[in-house]
Order: structure tokens, then C-alpha cells, then sequence
């Protein structure tokens, strides 16, 4: 097994931490200009360093089966939420109809959208 590499990894957390006490201070930033400020600043880099990171590690791209591989990492838990996210506002939100909505990702879903059209081989630069 690879030695891990506690850069990364302290990277990680630090964004981790930076996500949710981005997610905290939300519902204040009408209330504080510098909360507004800090806020702002947060959500500038941190999802661009995941995206970042998250490249950094993505490996066998031009090996035989990697789209199959890709699709099963990243579109097929995105499919199953998607559902389990239409049944929780049809049956728990009372919604009139289940509509599955797979252009339109809910929560954090888009990022493994995202993930799986950026780690795509076609978009290679």
C-alpha cells in the first residue's frame, strides 16, 4: 500500500472544516459585514481546491474500462440519491407527484457531476 501523504491529507481537513463553518456562518452574514466577508472569501477557493485535490489523485485514465469505472464511482451513487432525494420530497414534503430530476442535483450531488466531467478522458487538456 502507498504511503499516504499527510499534506493531502491535512489539506482535506482544513477545506472540510472551512466547508462547514462556511455552511454555519450562512445563515449570519446579514448580520455582520465581516461574517459577509469571511463568507465570500471562503467560498472563493474551497470547492476549486477539492476540485484541485481530487485530480490530483485521479489515476488510470487511459486504461482499458476507466469511463466504466468512473460511471459506477461517481454517476451511479449519483443516480441512487437523486431517487432516495425524490422519495424524501415526495413522501416527506408532501410533493404532489415523485419527480426525478437527474439534470438537476440536489445538495452536494452536483460535485460528483462535476468530478466525473472533469476526471473524463475527452475533456483532457
Amino acid at each position: 500500500m502507498p504511503k499516504r501523504d499527510s499534506y493531502f491529507d491535512n489539506a482535506k481537513i482544513l477545506l472540510i472544516f472551512l466547508v462547514v463553518f462556511g455552511h454555519f456562518i450562512q445563515s449570519y452574514i446579514d448580520m455582520n459585514l465581516f461574517i459577509s466577508y469571511m463568507y465570500n472569501f471562503i467560498y472563493t477557493f474551497h470547492m476549486p481546491a477539492f476540485i484541485i485535490i481530487s485530480g490530483f489523485f485521479a489515476k488510470g485514465i487511459y486504461e482499458k474500462g476507466y469511463i466504466w469505472k468512473l460511471t459506477k464511482k461517481l454517476i451511479l451513487p449519483y443516480v441512487l440519491f437523486q431517487v432516495i432525494y425524490g422519495f424524501f420530497y415526495y413522501f416527506l414534503h408532501g410533493k404532489e407527484t415523485f419527480k426525478l430530476e437527474l439534470l438537476d442535483p440536489k445538495w452536494s450531488l452536483w460535485f460528483l457531476i462535476s468530478l466525473f466531467f472533469l476526471e473524463y478522458p475527452a475533456f483532457d487538456i
